[in-house]
């Protein structure tokens, strides 16, 4: 069970630094040959003069809390149980990690509960964790697509402070949990969400499973649109090189998303937006601007979330539409 706002450990301790950095930041970003350096000393500042005196509200940490980890899954037991067991076995506090995974399945399909439990109890015995994971389990062949299972997703948040979104094909370095919630605490901001797309698996050291790179995504860019009333959506990531500090984004990328779980209760994801898939990650970022938060990607010291980028064709066998169109 989640720590209660009444436990004595869990009360708020406003987090109260000077938001000091480097005035010759050596971070850059590179588009279409021509490079841009990156000033994150002044991302908090309002542009409008009258107003440059006002910042964010300063981030505020518990001594303790919990981590919620939200996956929506589609056919994708293997790689999802693989997701939850780095998930427990790589974080400093898994005792603290909970996980609610809207399971999309077919009969004959492995299940992520199952799989998790494969590997749990290959490295531990038994399938440790078990009690800290809820599922919500359903028909493959009547899922609406991202928007209606990320919704479902949101139902499963308790109490927990913190709220990771990943996809079920993911994996997570050693202490990612005390890695990202340190570079949350960075942006100087409650109001702060960290999203990007994650580099692939290939950019994880492989010995210690941590990262090592002076590289980082950022999502700054969409595709060209059709028309001025057109959709936009995003036109894959881009790499700032040297990151030192959280950097604002322009958008949210579903693959990763990390904030208090105060933003995942306000910004609800609309369920009604069915078999949305571009497009999506563009509503979200507004839904989340509206309501006051502000987008940043992880510097390359709060990269913590790999993702397989590898196509899984089975996945995508069975699409039923006139089920649920309706």
């Amino acid at each position: 069970m989640s720590v209660s706002p009444s436990h004595p450990a869990a009360v708020d301790v406003v987090m109260r630094f000077p938001f000091v950095l480097s005035v010759a930041s050596a971070a850059f970003i590179e588009f279409d040959g021509h490079r841009y350096d990156l000033d994150p000393a002044t991302q908090n500042t309002p542009i409008r003069l009258a107003d440059q005196h006002l910042r964010p509200p300063p981030p505020r940490l518990p001594s303790v809390f919990d981590i919620f980890i939200g996956i929506s899954s589609y056919r994708d037991g293997v790689r999802c149980g693989f997701t939850l067991f780095t998930a427990f076995s790589r974080a400093t506090h898994p005792d603290r990690v909970y996980v609610g995974v809207v399971d999309q399945v077919l009969p004959t399909d492995a299940t992520c509960l199952d799989e998790y439990c494969k590997l749990a109890a290959s490295h531990w015995g038994e399938c440790k964790f078990k009690a800290h994971i809820t599922i919500d389990s359903h028909d493959a062949l009547t899922s609406t697509g991202p928007t209606g299972a990320r919704h479902a997703q949101q139902q499963l948040i308790g109490d927990e402070e913190f709220c990771l979104e990943l996809d079920a094909h993911s994996q997570l370095i050693t202490a990612w949990d005390t890695k990202l919630v340190k570079e949350w605490v960075r942006t100087n901001n409650e109001m702060a969400v960290l999203s990007t797309y994650p580099m692939g698996f290939e950019y994880m050291h492989a010995q210690d499973l941590t990262f090592r790179d002076s590289i980082s995504t950022h999502l700054c860019r969409h595709m060209h649109r059709s028309s001025a009333d057109a959709i936009p959506y995003t036109k894959g990531s881009s790499i700032i090189h040297d990151s030192e500090w959280p950097q604002m984004a322009v958008y949210f990328g579903g693959g990763l998303s990390f904030s208090k779980c105060h933003a995942e209760k306000r910004a609800v994801v609309d369920a009604n937006m069915k078999w949305l898939f571009y497009g999506e990650e563009y509503l979200r970022t507004m839904a989340l601007w509206t309501h006051g938060y502000d987008i940043y990607s992880p510097s390359r010291h709060g990269v913590a979330v790999f993702h397989n980028w590898t196509s899984d064709p089975h996945r995508i066998q069975y699409v039923n539409m006139l089920l649920s169109l309706f």
